[in-house]
Order: C-alpha cells, then structure tokens, then sequence
C-alpha cells in the first residue's frame, strides 16, 4: 500500500476519533440544564464533522458522539433516539453540501454563507428539532411538555450552526482545511 494512501487514512480515522470526542464533549461539558434534559454544544461539533468528513465517518462521529454523551450523563433512555436523530441531521447537511460545492462564489451568500449550505443548516435544524419533539413526546407521554422543548432545541441547534460556520471558517485557513470533505468557493 503507498504510504500517502495510508496516510490519508490515518489522518481520516485520526480526524474521525478526534470529532467524536469533540462532539461528546461539547455535549457534556458545555450546557445548560433545562427542565426535562439540557441544551448544549454539541450540534456545533456534529455539523462540524458533516463538513469536513466523508459521510461514513461523519455519521459515527456525530450519532456516536452524540449518543456516548446522553449514556455518560445519565440520559440513556435518550441515546438510540439521539442516534438516529443526528445521523439524519449528518445526512441532510451533507446533500445540502454536496449541493453548496457546486455554487459558484458570485452566487448569493447570506452572511456569507452560500445559499444551500444556509438551507442546509436550516433543515438540519428542522429535523432535529421535529426528532427530539417526537422522542419527548413519545417518552414522557406528554406532547404539551415536548412543545414545550422545541425553542430550546431551535436556540441549541441555531447555536450550533452558527458556530460551525465560524470554526469552519477558521480552519479553512490552516492546513486542517484543505483535507476538509466541502470546500467553499
């Protein structure tokens, strides 16, 4: 095997293994709680991965991440939900990304951020919250409390959004940057 290739992979598994602790960190170390759980940064780490992984690896970094932190804290009933909710949310940021890569720079950008990619990080956010509403509901039997959730959720995953644009933006400048999955144009 050519020793770049295994390379690169190494620096993939590296990158992968790194992104996971991230995201489990992320959520357990920075939040807030809240009445029926807690708002957190780990959205920030799991949109982070769908950018700069291949969907694989961007998909066990963020649904693993995510899962290991509701196990560690004590939230397990939440982990299989939480699993499926942020591989969906991997899932629609990389098709909007994929879609984003082809927008020519001249296109419009909202805050500088090309147009698809904003929409991605909207419907991310849409399926994220409509998911952890649905996984309320259905595990405290209570639709009012789930309603109730949903403009934390919103504020957590607007949050998370925001600053994976800018840590993003950030590392586009160093030499992580150029082995990102999406590249701005």
């Amino acid at each position: 095997m050519d020793t770049n290739v295994r390379s690169k992979g190494t620096t993939l598994l590296v990158y992968t293994a790194l992104l996971t602790a991230l995201t489990t960190i992320a959520t357990l170390f920075f939040r807030i709680p809240t009445g029926n759980g807690y708002i957190h940064l780990g959205d920030a780490m799991v949109l982070l991965g769908a950018m700069m992984l291949p969907r694989k690896h961007a998909l066990f970094s963020g649904a693993v991440g995510a899962a290991l932190a509701d196990v560690i804290s004590g939230y397990s009933v939440w982990a299989p939900w939480t699993l499926i909710i942020k591989m969906c949310m991997v899932l629609i940021m990389q098709a909007a990304l994929k879609r984003a890569a082809n927008y020519e720079s001249t296109d419009r950008h909202i805050f500088s951020v090309p147009v698809p990619e904003l929409i991605g990080f909207i419907l991310a956010g849409v399926e994220t919250v409509c998911g952890y509403f649905i996984a309320e509901a259905l595990i405290y039997g209570n639709w009012v409390s789930a309603l109730i959730g949903m403009p934390l959720n919103a504020l957590q995953v607007f949050v998370g959004a925001v600053l994976a644009v800018v840590i993003s933006k950030m590392m586009y400048h160093t030499s992580v940057g150029s082995s990102f999955q999406y590249k701005r144009k």
